[in-house]
């Protein structure tokens, strides 16, 4: 959804010629066919998480949270580093993208359950004690 509101807003607002509201518009509402992922709560504790894994501006850690939850494989973005990978999203520049890559190396994985997995060692657990309790 994020990405269809700025679609809307540069189409109105930013570029030049600009684009009648109404046609702009058609051409989100055109794209809705697509089921886009809304923006709930869901979205921002999963952007949360994409956030302190990746160190992203937080409008992106929304848009790769939102590609995740859809279990989407390949994310168009100029914005995003062409190639990088976030928890099984692959992201790439719909400039240097070729209609020739063939799709299959493209593959949705599944994210971790909770979200990403903290950085570093995991905790020690301490061991129980054998001795009963008086």
């Amino acid at each position: 959804m994020q990405v269809l509101c700025e679609y809307y807003a540069t189409l109105t607002r930013k570029r030049e010629p600009r684009v009648a509201h109404a046609e702009a518009w058609d051409a989100v509402s055109a794209l809705l066919a697509w089921r886009p992922q809304a923006t709930d709560e869901t979205v921002l504790q999963r952007g949360r998480a994409v956030e302190q894994r990746y160190r992203l501006n937080w409008w992106d850690c929304l848009i790769v949270a939102a590609a995740q939850l859809q279990g989407c494989a390949l994310l168009l973005s100029e914005d995003l580093q062409d190639r990088a990978v976030y928890g099984g999203v692959t992201v790439r520049s719909p400039f240097t993208l070729s209609v020739d890559e063939p799709a299959a190396s493209y593959v949705a994985t599944p994210p971790a359950p909770g979200g990403h997995p903290r950085r570093g060692r995991p905790p020690r657990r301490h061991a129980t004690s054998a001795v009963p309790p008086r």
